[in-house]
């Protein structure tokens, strides 16, 4: 069984001023409160449905989840296109969950914040600030610290996260536990030219989930 860390204050409070800083030349303003209320219960969410993945066999790395109503650990929530049972063989949510539970995979927001995603879409966070990077590290940690080996494969859901200032500094925390991140060669058209690029390994078709993806990563 997995022992659950939670994030220090101070590191939540530093990514939290990291994100509204961006936010204020668009006028939008966070309620604090209401999302670190949102973010404590998202974590002990996590925590209750995970604490029986020791050894992650697979990594599954999505954005963040938009509210907690749909969070995808929460009991009782509806499924989303996020990660759909019928990909994996399964009648419904909860038995998705468990299924992930008996094959060791675990679901890991890049973003601990919850949030709308057109938010962290708009926005590149000052990953070159130290304090937020520090702290980015502290929540990837709090998570994960114990949970990975050399044999765990990193699934990004979305490949736009790749393209984002914070997929670095997660890089960097798996080179630390010993994790590679396989990279696959993908062609796409850019200006009528098709072109190859190296990507992270991961399941996405667009915005959708790609169930030929999922059949060929996962045990299934």
């Amino acid at each position: 069984m997995s022992s659950f860390t939670p994030l220090p204050n101070a590191a939540f409070q530093q990514i939290l001023a990291a994100i509204q800083q961006p936010l204020q030349t668009l006028h939008l303003k966070l309620d604090p409160t209401g999302i670190e209320q949102a973010y404590r219960e998202v974590e002990q969410f996590w925590h209750d449905a995970t604490q029986q993945i020791s050894k992650t066999s697979f990594l599954i790395v999505g954005e963040a989840t938009q509210n907690l109503r749909n969070y995808f650990y929460q009991p009782g929530s509806n499924s989303t296109s996020f990660l759909s049972p019928e990909h994996f063989d399964q009648p419904d949510k909860s038995a998705l969950i468990n299924w992930f539970t008996q094959q060791n995979i675990l679901v890991f927001d890049l973003y601990p914040l919850p949030l709308p995603t057109f938010l962290y879409d708009a926005n590149l966070f000052d990953s070159h600030d130290p304090a937020y990077a520090s702290a980015m590290e502290s929540y990837f940690d709090s998570k994960l610290q114990g949970r990975l080996n050399p044999d765990s494969t990193i699934v990004l859901r979305y490949t736009k996260l790749a393209e984002r200032p914070e997929w670095p500094m997660f890089e960097q925390y798996l080179n630390k536990q010993g994790v590679t991140i396989i990279k696959v060669r993908e062609s796409f058209t850019k200006k009528g030219k098709t072109l190859l690029k190296d990507v992270p390994l991961h399941i996405a078709k667009g915005i959708r989930a790609d169930p030929e993806k999922i059949r060929q990563i996962f045990p299934l």
